[in-house]
């Protein structure tokens, strides 16, 4: 029974282990790829680091599931606190939030079952506006925009199924983390409301824009202090105000 028990904590350790070198990897290829998005505008590299981190995910979350080891809390942090100049389609008159979510890990904090699946959906929203603005922006535009503007939705939509979780789940004495889950769920109604509208799924569209609306009004109404700057909070409600067709074009 004891070498039992020896070998069992042996292997624990070891999956430990594990665990918490794959979250460092996914981390270290997001906050790459985050660089290479907002810095140099390399998108093809921020999506092949963003697929390798997402790999690292799905990997700890398969390990997270059959064993008791729970990998280290992590932080999220805006790439900049800041609107950018270019973050709204000039043409279009939509906006786009186009800031990446670094991730800090910090192995002396508590740790959490959740951590891992804010990673999941940080990286999932990374990679999804890498696509959306490689199918709105760029040359690939003309090329693989339909292709790239399925990807982006797919991958908000993930996102999004794992945020609106975690919001449900989160305790209310994690007060500055949950605000940044907040201000990540309101992106990803933009974001997601968006490319649901450049897809003429305009059920989608207003589901989202409709719940967008109703933050942005709480905000005003109680002055709630937010992760947004000004400009960020006028352009999501001109987003909710232009009008959404009832039916597709012909």
């Amino acid at each position: 029974n004891t070498k039992t028990i020896m070998t069992t904590a042996r292997e624990s350790a070891a999956i430990k282990q594990k665990v918490d070198s794959l979250q460092e990897n996914a981390i270290i290829f997001n906050n790459k790829a985050v660089q290479h998005l907002v810095k140099s505008n390399d998108y093809e590299i921020a999506s092949h680091l963003l697929r390798k981190a997402l790999t690292a995910c799905m990997m700890v979350m398969k390990l997270t599931e059959k064993n008791v080891t729970t990998p280290a809390v992590a932080m999220f942090q805006w790439s900049s606190q800041i609107g950018l100049r270019d973050e709204r389609n000039e043409e279009e008159g939509r906006f786009v939030f186009r800031r990446g979510i670094f991730i800090h890990s910090s192995s002396a904090m508590t740790t959490s079952t959740s951590s891992i699946a804010m990673i999941k959906a940080a990286v999932c929203f990374n990679a999804a506006l890498t696509h959306h603005i490689l199918a709105t922006t760029t040359l690939d535009y003309h090329t693989n925009s339909d292709l790239s503007l399925q990807r982006t939705k797919l991958l908000y939509s993930l996102s999004y199924q794992i945020i609106h979780k975690q919001q449900q789940q989160q305790s209310k004495h994690q007060i500055k983390s949950r605000n940044f889950l907040k201000a990540f769920y309101i992106a990803l109604l933009n974001n997601f409301g968006q490319v649901s509208f450049d897809l003429v799924d305009y059920r989608t569209s207003k589901k989202c824009f409709d719940r967008l609306k109703r933050h942005l009004e709480y905000f005003l109404r109680t002055k709630t202090r937010t992760e947004f700057c000004q400009r960020d909070l006028i352009s999501m409600h001109f987003n909710t105000v232009l009008g959404i067709p009832m039916t597709a074009p012909w």
